[in-house]
């Protein structure tokens, strides 16, 4: 951790396989090293775990799905023994055969949502959407054909493409005989995400698209992300600032730099120019004009040829 704060990372990503020892003395060096903690969810600590611990952010909305399982956290497991107990959990006490289980799902957990987001607001802990993973992942296998055509798929691994074919891709492998709960994750991903708007928790606009093993693209995926908020009680405005204002502000816990966010006299200059208003068709920023990254001015021409796939560096 010292080695990474030294090549001048930001922050500190905890990963949910991590046992609570070995969390908690991660958090432990952490502060002393002044670091910002974000990742997931512990499988061994659950939420209680990482407010009680101090974690600064939650990384994915869906990190908060689990905690609507009744599951013995206590039990001595490996890191490659957690996920699917936490499975085998979900499928014994999940019936995804009833017709009316996401509504009684809902109803039954209301409470439940009241407390997370309670605990949350408390603990003034923010939360990033990456909605769009599960999005993807229902195209992947449910509509695979629509997944291949694509136009953004250009800019992906010609591997990644092939495995995919192949039916050898990770979420095909991962969710093979159980896509019924992957719809069900994919649902109820949205109904938490609404509670959490709802409540007041800070989010964030992410997609987690910095691999390119899960079939998601960066630049493209951004735009998906906006749309799932519009698509689930967002306005326009609610939205834009989720990948704004919201982000300055974690930036500025982060690193004791959130200088851009809003269009201020003496804010670092980050615009994007559109044809059209936004807050009323939000699609306009897929075509921008132009943009303006910190201060430095790129014409729509520019923009294209630096996403043109021929000029992008490859790793294959």
């Amino acid at each position: 951790m010292r080695q990474n704060q030294a090549l001048g990372f930001d922050f500190l990503k905890l990963y949910c396989y991590l046992s609570m020892e070995d969390f908690h003395d991660a958090m432990v060096e952490a502060k002393k090293l002044g670091m910002y903690t974000a990742g997931h969810i512990p499988y061994a600590g659950g939420l209680e775990g990482i407010l009680g611990e101090g974690m600064d952010e939650i990384a994915h909305v869906e990190e908060l799905l689990f905690e609507f399982l009744d599951v013995d956290r206590n039990k001595s497991l490996s890191s490659d023994e957690w996920l699917p107990f936490i499975i085998e959990a979900a499928l014994l006490q999940w019936d995804f055969s009833s017709s009316t289980f996401q509504a009684e799902f809902e109803i039954d957990n209301r409470e439940a949502l009241a407390s997370i987001t309670d605990r949350l607001r408390s603990a003034n802990v923010p939360v990033c959407t990456t909605m769009v993973v599960d999005d993807v992942i229902q195209w992947k296998l449910f509509h695979p054909e629509d997944f291949l055509g694509r136009s953004e798929n250009q800019y992906l691994p010609s591997a990644y493409i092939e495995s995919f074919q192949r039916g050898e891709e990770k979420h095909q492998v991962q969710f093979q005989g159980m896509e019924d709960l992957s719809a069900f994750k994919h649902a109820v991903g949205f109904w938490v995400l609404t509670g959490l708007r709802k409540a007041g928790i800070l989010l964030l606009l992410g997609t987690d698209s910095g691999t390119d093993g899960m079939g998601i693209v960066p630049g493209y995926s951004i735009h998906d992300e906006l749309q799932i908020l519009l698509d689930n009680g967002f306005s326009p405005y609610e939205a834009m600032t989720a990948a704004t204002v919201n982000a300055s502000i974690v930036a500025e816990r982060m690193t004791g730099d959130g200088n851009f966010g809003t269009i201020e006299v003496g804010r670092r200059a980050d615009l994007i120019l559109v044809q059209d208003n936004p807050l009323e068709d939000i699609t306009t920023i897929k075509e921008p004009l132009g943009v303006m990254a910190a201060g430095r001015w790129y014409s729509q021409e520019t923009l294209a040829e630096l996403i043109e796939p021929a000029n992008l560096p490859t790793s294959e």
